[in-house]
């Protein structure tokens, strides 16, 4: 009779907790099980997020999710999942995929070199080689945007493909160039960066057994990617454990030949890159971005590509990159650089959207489920007192309630009152509609704007004139930082924004713009008096009357020198 009673409490607490969790708008993800994948089941883990793909969808076959969802998607969402494909499904037709993404391009300038040649590699995989596009982009971006239009160039030079501006040596010898001190590579700076450095190793991959300072710069860069994982087996970018940044290594080493599983550099204590990997698997066969986090998007479709990475590399079959190579052994013959939608992390964690502000006025109308916390706490209560009022029922009608029970059930239910007495449960629009009354004695202004893409992309998220948030005044504390401020705006005006890493803050998105949506040099930066500070946005103390500026950069800000 008592165990009959836990299990009532137990789906009470449940019932509790999804229903606090669903009126506060957060989800909770559930634990992925890591003990129940292993470095034998790669294609388990592809066919999963296959089927939930299909779910999320509603397509009731592969190639249906191509010939919809996929394809209507062609330039802006599908790209990797199609790479993917191509090489996993030899079945599939990628005609009506392939028809909708030139007309994509046809229909929009594409300003990033990189991003032209990312998309001719996918026509290429595609049969769609001959195309004016994909001639275009390698005569015309090879080289043209830093070390990321090197190695999809040499990408597209691994496939048989030649420029008439600059030849497949040439590309190597400048990659080769580029790295850095510490062994890697990056698009900026002196530090190398795990993910660049995994999507250049892809590229050199191919020429890895015939040229031996490509052998030896590769073998600096697997030292450095060795020392950088982490004790769990995946990898940290922007201060973040994520495992986008994982998989890139994961489809660096299986280009190179490696089985990336068993590789002895790449296992700490007893976990491996697929455990790095498999940690952040969801219950659904997606996976998240951050642990214990909800799906996303750029996780799941890089662990996607990256375990058919693998999956070629421990069946003998061409490296991902490489499409005209069917069958052929894979140690030299690999190549290519796993997706640069790198752990652009996150993407579209935040699901609230900034209400128009076109009026120039400032106000946001936040809405809301009710304004007060008593409010919602009314409904909890009741929602409690319906959860334990069934419960004492249903034990009614088997005759199994008396004194012990009833005393069980109502203990359970005051405790969860007394919880949500003390709890703040905030909502979506609570957060941003919050305004501290604190008196401010100091003042800066700030704005936000994205004009650098406002003209080229009729993309749904720019705002008119590319103005999020026109010149505001906004108070400061001493002490204060620009990410406080950003903070601060946010919540007053509903404006989204996301970043990663701590102390270090790196803001990766600002109303559902992210880093890399426009290019694999697109992103925030923020100026203040004019000037882009060196250090992070939660390190630069302001002062009253700074002016701060947040600007989208598609060329790493060269275009506001």
């Amino acid at each position: 009779m008592i165990i009959k009673v836990k299990k009532f409490c137990g789906v009470l607490i449940a019932s509790l907790l999804a229903a606090a969790a669903l009126h506060t708008g957060q989800a909770v993800a559930a634990l992925p099980d890591s003990a129940r994948e292993t470095a034998d089941n790669i294609t388990e883990t592809v066919d999963n997020i296959i089927d939930f793909s299909l779910r999320q969808s509603g397509a009731k076959s592969v190639q249906e999710w191509v010939d919809t969802a996929l394809t209507d998607g062609a330039g802006t969402t599908s790209e990797w999942y199609i790479i993917g494909l191509l090489q996993y499904n030899k079945s599939i037709d990628f005609s009506g995929y392939a028809d909708a993404l030139e007309d994509y391009l046809e229909e929009n300038e594409i300003s990033s070199a990189s991003s032209r040649l990312k998309y001719a590699l996918v026509l290429y995989g595609c049969g769609r080689g001959e195309s004016d596009f994909v001639r275009n982009a390698i005569d015309s971006s090879v080289g043209e945007q830093g070390i990321m239009s090197y190695v999809y160039g040499l990408h597209m030079f691994s496939n048989g493909l030649r420029s008439d501006s600059i030849t497949p040596e040439a590309v190597i010898q400048k990659i080769i160039s580029l790295q850095l001190d510490d062994g890697g590579w990056a698009v900026s700076g002196n530090k190398s960066d795990t993910d660049v450095t995994a999507m250049t190793l892809q590229a050199l991959a191919p020429y890895y057994n015939e040229m031996t300072d490509v052998a030896h710069a590769a073998d600096t860069a697997l030292q450095l990617l060795s020392k950088l994982q982490l004790d769990d087996g995946s990898y940290r970018s922007y201060g973040v454990q994520n495992p986008e940044s994982t998989s890139q290594v994961v489809t660096a080493i299986s280009a190179l030949g490696i089985d990336p599983f068993t590789d002895p550099r790449f296992i700490k204590g007893d976990n491996t890159l697929f455990d790095g990997i498999m940690a952040y698997r969801l219950d659904d066969g997606s996976f998240s971005h951050t642990l214990g986090g909800g799906y996303n998007q750029n996780a799941t479709v890089q662990v996607f590509y990256s375990m058919i990475a693998a999956y070629r590399q421990e069946n003998g079959l061409s490296p991902l990159y490489i499409f005209n190579a069917e069958g052929q052994e894979n140690p030299t013959q690999s190549s290519q650089e796993a997706q640069e939608e790198r752990n652009t992390s996150e993407i579209q964690t935040a699901s609230e959207t900034r209400e128009d502000i076109s009026n120039g006025s400032g106000e946001y109308d936040t809405g809301g489920f009710n304004d007060g916390a008593l409010g919602y706490k009314i409904w909890i209560y009741a929602a409690i007192a319906a959860a334990g009022t069934i419960v004492l029922s249903v034990l009614a009608l088997k005759k199994s309630l008396n004194k012990g029970n009833f005393i069980i059930v109502v203990l359970i239910a005051a405790t969860a009152v007394i919880f949500v007495h003390f709890s703040n449960f905030q909502t979506v629009s609570d957060y941003y509609s919050s305004d501290s009354d604190e008196k401010y004695t100091q003042f800066v202004t700030m704005s936000i704007s994205c004009g650098s893409i406002a003209e080229q992309s009729s993309d749904e998220r720019i705002p008119d004139g590319g103005i999020i948030l026109p010149e505001t005044e906004i108070g400061i504390n001493s002490g204060d930082t620009v990410y406080d401020v950003l903070e601060r705006a946010a919540k007053k005006f509903g404006i989204m924004f996301d970043t990663k890493g701590a102390p270090s803050v790196y803001v990766s998105g600002i109303s559902n713009i992210y880093e890399f949506d426009f290019g694999d040099l697109s992103g925030w930066l923020y100026f203040v008096n004019g000037e882009s500070p060196s250090v992070s946005c939660a390190e630069y103390s302001l002062s009253g009357g700074d002016f701060i500026e947040w600007k989208y950069t598609v060329d790493l800000g060269k275009e506001f020198e």
